[in-house]
């Protein structure tokens, strides 16, 4: 049975050739990123019994089959004829490493082609139906690039795609108004829109989850003679985020032969960058007291020895991570009613099923994955509302004994930070954040958050304006270097830029800038400074006035040094820290009853 296909550079998915192979002068090394195939994890995970390589070819007169970099078997091929041959691995022999293979050119002249998979056999296979559910709000084109792809992928995988369907959470109610996608559903059987209110990623998921788990309970209690079978795993994906079909052959292939002792376990995806598309964001993240963990944050994919590094190919870390939903796989058996996420719109709904669910595991194989914006390209927003308040309730869901000071201490210091940038409605945000989840979880549980969140993004609308920068007039003195700066952000933003946002060195500073509040005690600075969100905050250390450029949307807006709010935003420093090392302790308890989870 195929288990993963050999893959190429696509215009229409990624062109980045050293993520499929790297050249070595007359040979054409197949051991990029996505044409390794990871031994000790399908040991570990499957119970496969043999490997073999089957390829068709033309335009390449030899082949080598290759553990790690020794040479296993060569053999003469035909160069001139497009043939298909079978090359048995030795996968009974090794148990760690990698396979691969490379092929010599032959002459230039001669056309060549390459079309292929690995093909996994043993005594037994697994049922495998996979529900892929995707909640979406207003991204028709992101669903309709993802949606055509699979239109495609019915002609080259029928057989895996019988065995799935597309469930489109469509928060925003939209997508039925679109006339390409309306088409290409009817060519496309298999994906279904279902309208939702805008209930947030979480609520979006968890209809999905709901959806599923009815249809799995009308084909086993109404519809016994029908020919459908219930879905064995649930697929949670991005709306936002481009992605190769043959992930699902990747998927099909692993679930098919997974081990018992793994069946409840989650298969998570990489997180790869749609500016950078070889460089990784996330493989498996954790989450320690406050923080999002990432490990190898970046990690360029085209370096053969980052891809065959221990970490990258070793078992036994199973249960160190959750899986992200941009892509995660759970079996169904953990996806029922009395197990729904936290009702906590966005962010962090996916942290908390993944921190539930920690005991069973989540497996990582190369291939699967997504291409996404880089989340630091962005204001935060109205989710730095979302990322205070539920963070929050992650901490006193999962880590009951951090004392009230060290959270007091990191909310006021979150705060703080954005006081110095400027940033004052988004301090507004975390204040409420704060507030709110004092309130307790009886209080979140009757919240109705899509009007909640519609007063929330009204505030930030009005209080932190973006627009077009062509349209925003720059009445400024420094203009011309305004200008060139942005121009420089679209032109060069460099790998570099992109590391240092995530280096704690960078809020590093001078003892006197820390004193006089970024200089805000100090006569300002008549030019004006900009700051995007990958910037630090003491870069525009006595600026009074600063244009807020966000990198991804090409959009600003100008704030000032306001001395009336920076009066404010002291005081609600000191009310944060206040509140909290009087009622955290109080209240955390209170979220590990059932009042969030029956709402769910």
């Amino acid at each position: 049975m195929k288990i993963q296909s050999i893959l190429v550079p696509s215009k229409d998915i990624c062109k980045e050739n050293e993520l499929y192979f790297h050249n070595n002068q007359k040979w054409q090394l197949f051991n990029g990123y996505f044409n390794l195939f990871y031994i000790e994890k399908h040991k570990e995970y499957t119970f496969i019994e043999s490997l073999s390589l089957i390829v068709t070819l033309k335009g390449y007169s030899w082949i080598r089959l290759m553990h790690d970099k020794e040479v296993l078997v060569e053999r003469k091929l035909d160069e001139n004829n497009f043939v298909t041959y079978t090359f048995e691995f030795p996968y009974a022999d090794y148990t760690k490493g990698v396979f691969w293979f490379s092929l010599k050119k032959a002459n230039e002249n001669v056309e060549k082609k390459i079309e292929g998979y690995y093909d996994a056999r043993a005594n037994k296979k697994k049922d495998v139906r996979l529900a892929v559910n995707i909640c979406t709000y207003r991204r028709e084109k992101y669903v309709l690039k993802n949606m055509t792809k699979i239109a495609s992928f019915i002609e080259r995988e029928p057989d895996i795609v019988r065995n799935m369907q597309i469930y489109l959470i469509d928060n925003g109610q939209t997508l039925s108004t679109s006339t390409e996608l309306k088409n290409l559903i009817k060519k496309v059987q298999i994906i279904r829109i279902i309208p939702n209110d805008n209930t947030g990623g979480c609520g979006g998921f968890t209809r999905g989850m709901k959806e599923v788990i009815a249809k799995n309970k009308w084909i086993t209690n109404v519809s016994r003679s029908s020919i459908e079978r219930p879905f064995t795993h649930i697929v949670m994906m991005d709306d936002d985020a481009c992605f190769d079909p043959d992930t699902f052959v990747r998927l099909f292939g692993i679930l098919h032969f997974i081990k018992d002792k793994y069946a409840k376990a989650a298969v998570g995806g990489a997180l790869w960058r749609e500016d950078y598309p070889y460089l990784q964001h996330a493989c498996g993240e954790s989450f320690e007291r406050f923080r999002i963990i990432n490990k190898h944050l970046l990690t360029d994919l085209r370096d053969y020895n980052q891809c065959t590094s221990d970490w990258m190919c070793e078992v036994g870390h199973e249960n160190e991570c959750y899986g992200a939903w941009w892509c995660c796989t759970y079996p169904m058996s953990e996806v029922t009613e009395d197990k729904l996420p936290l009702p906590v719109f966005v962010h962090h709904d996916d942290i908390q099923f993944g921190l539930r669910r920690k005991k069973n595991g989540v497996l990582f194989l190369n291939g699967i994955g997504v291409w996404h914006q880089g989340f630091e390209l962005c204001f935060p927003g109205v989710k730095q509302y979302y990322n205070m308040r539920n963070t929050l309730i992650t901490e006193a869901l999962y880590e009951p004994k951090v004392k009230s000071f060290e959270v007091a201490l990191w909310a006021s210091k979150r705060t703080l930070g954005l006081l110095l940038m400027c940033r004052y409605a988004e301090m507004e945000f975390v204040y409420k954040g704060i507030k709110d989840f004092l309130k307790g979880p009886e209080w979140i549980s009757k919240l109705d958050s899509a009007t909640y969140h519609r007063r929330l993004s009204d505030y930030y609308k009005k209080n932190f304006p973006l627009q077009d920068i062509e349209e925003l007039e720059l009445d400024v003195r420094n203009k011309d270097e305004l200008v060139k700066e942005i121009n420089n952000f679209h032109q060069n933003l460099s790998i570099s830029q992109l590391r240092n946002y995530y280096n704690k060195k960078k809020y590093k500073t001078t003892f006197f800038k820390k004193l006089t509040i970024n200089g805000w005690l100090f006569w300002a600075d008549k030019k004006c400074g900009i700051m995007t969100p990958l910037d630090n905050p003491w870069k525009i250390y006595r600026k009074k006035e600063i244009l807020m450029y966000e990198i991804s949307s090409r959009k600003a807006c100008f704030v000032r040094r306001d001395y009336r709010k920076l009066l404010r935003m002291i005081k609600i420093v000191i009310l944060i820290f206040c509140d909290i090392m009087k009622n955290y302790k109080k209240v955390s308890g209170d979220y590990h009853s059932e009042v969030l989870i029956k709402k769910s």
